[in-house]
């Protein structure tokens, strides 16, 4: 007999289990049954005083002693934990919980609630399950304390609450519900299988459009329930989530935080004098570039004679303008080309990536096969000394080329005379800025000094809401007042 037990198998059967306590079948008979008036009542029990509060589930809890046991027990175990175990993978998978997060936040546990009810909807045909089942479910996944539904749950749909006449309180975790007839059997499977006297693991399955299809084990730990009057007999004791990071291909000889290391700026430019990256295909001539100059990052977007960027606090453009070529700032802000705002800026190829696998190693490179949030594919190439990335392929269709960016390292910096100005002659740029919100008139002053042959012009006075001046009656327009002299500019809402 096999030991595996699969929910996408148990969806479709019909199962004469009969009604759970504190179930009810159809939600509309159900009502009628119970006497209940009305699409919703939000009357709750009052709350009760805090029972005393049992020890909440440490992912490092010891296991319990077992006896052996044998198939048809671990058969008796799996359908015992099945419904937490279905639940609790769910909310984590959702959640998208990695290694060394906590699984005992309250809205995960409720989450976990809603689950269940789901399960108990569709294998048994339970629409409507009570509050002391709910509480129950909670406590045995590791709820302390009083359980609060979380606020606005009832408010925006998530979960129906009604209340009979007895002062019965009913939920109705429609949402839930809704998610398991779009998800289960149509792109998601989930498995739990005993894996021990007191463990098992359930695994979560999404096929992807593309075909590719990806799970996430959890490993979960249960414990004798010592509540007697429960309908669970173990309760969950631990969770082993998945490790941060996609899934890894074991051949690779490397790990995937050795990867995004090495490709962090810090990283890379205390190897590299720079790097800087562009399509071959479509547009070779249109060039990212970062390297450091001073004790900051340049990064400079460069095609034929236009540049733009940020550096030393700013963005800005350089480009032609009627009365010769300049750099224009646009906008302050001091993480601009710092490196803390810059360093993790390779590494963002990373971050969606759900699974990578080696493809094949070729010359100086490792090709990695890769999935990405979504089900798309990508493919990386990495130098195999350094791990820095060296090519990425992103294939948005299968029946398209892929979009290709080359990233390389070994050349110097481009010579961009204008950044030299930061090393020479300063003016001061003093703007005077006025708005209006609703009858208040708000003012405020700032000043900023930049090099003597570069202009501030803020983005808010070019496309903002904002007029600029060049006098405080605001009767003169602005125009550029050449390099090397201090200026000051008006800026204001105000119109006619």
């Amino acid at each position: 007999m096999d030991m595996k037990r699969t929910i996408a198998w148990l969806l479709s059967l019909v199962l004469l289990l009969g009604t759970l306590s504190g179930c009810a079948a159809d939600s509309k008979s159900a009502m009628d049954d119970l006497g209940i008036e009305g699409d919703m009542i939000d009357e709750l029990p009052d709350d009760e005083e805090d029972a005393a509060e049992e020890d909440a589930p440490e992912e490092d809890a010891p296991e319990e002693d077992a006896p052996e046991e044998d198939e048809e027990d671990y058969l008796d175990f799996e359908e015992a934990v099945e419904a937490q175990s279905f639940a609790a993978a769910m909310a984590c998978y959702l959640a998208d919980l990695r290694r060394g997060s906590g699984v005992s936040d309250p809205l995960l546990l409720w989450d976990m609630a809603g689950w269940y009810a789901a399960w108990l909807c569709t294998v048994e045909d339970c629409d409507l399950i009570s509050g002391d089942r709910v509480e129950d479910f909670l406590r045995s996944v590791g709820y302390q304390g009083v359980p609060e539904l979380p606020e606005s749950w009832a408010e925006y749909g998530v979960v129906r609450v009604f209340t009979a006449p007895d002062k019965v309180t009913y939920y109705d975790f429609d949402q839930h519900k809704k998610e398991m007839d779009a998800m289960l059997g149509v792109n998601t499977e989930v498995s739990v299988t005993a894996a021990g006297p007191l463990d098992a693991v359930a695994s979560v399955t999404y096929h992807y459009d593309s075909g590719e299809a990806l799970t996430w084990d959890y490993d979960l730990r249960f414990a004798p329930n010592g509540t007697a009057d429960s309908a669970f007999a173990y309760r969950l004791a631990g969770v082993g989530l998945p490790a941060a990071g996609p899934q890894w291909d074991r051949r690779l000889n490397f790990t995937y935080e050795e990867l995004t290391a090495a490709n962090r700026l810090r990283s890379s430019l205390s190897i590299y004098p720079a790097v800087h990256w562009y399509d071959p295909d479509h547009s070779p001539d249109m060039v990212y570039w970062i390297f450091p100059r001073g004790d900051a990052l340049a990064y400079i977007y460069k095609w034929d004679d236009y540049s733009s960027g940020e550096y030393h606090g700013c963005r800005f453009e350089y480009e032609h303008f009627t009365d010769g070529q300049r750099a224009m700032i646009g906008a302050f802000d001091e993480a601009d080309g710092s490196w803390d705002k810059l360093d993790g800026i390779l590494t963002e190829s990373f971050s969606s990536l759900l699974s990578v696998r080696l493809d094949r190693v070729e010359a100086d490179l490792c090709w990695l096969e890769c999935v990405a949030w979504g089900g798309m594919r990508e493919v990386l190439a990495v130098d195999k000394g350094t791990l820095v990335l060296r090519q990425r392929e992103v294939y948005y269709a299968e029946e398209l080329p892929p979009s290709v960016t080359v990233y390389e390292y070994t050349q110097s910096p481009p010579r961009l005379p204008y950044l030299d100005g930061w090393d020479g002659e300063m003016r001061t740029v003093t703007l005077c800025w006025e708005n209006f919100s609703g009858p208040v008139r708000n003012t405020w002053t700032e000043t900023v000094e930049i090099p003597a042959d570069w202009e501030y012009l803020p983005y808010d006075g070019r496309w903002g809401d904002y007029t600029v001046w060049m006098d405080p009656g605001y009767t003169k327009p602005y125009v550029y007042p050449g390099p090397g002299v201090d200026y000051t500019l008006y800026l204001s809402t105000a119109k006619g």
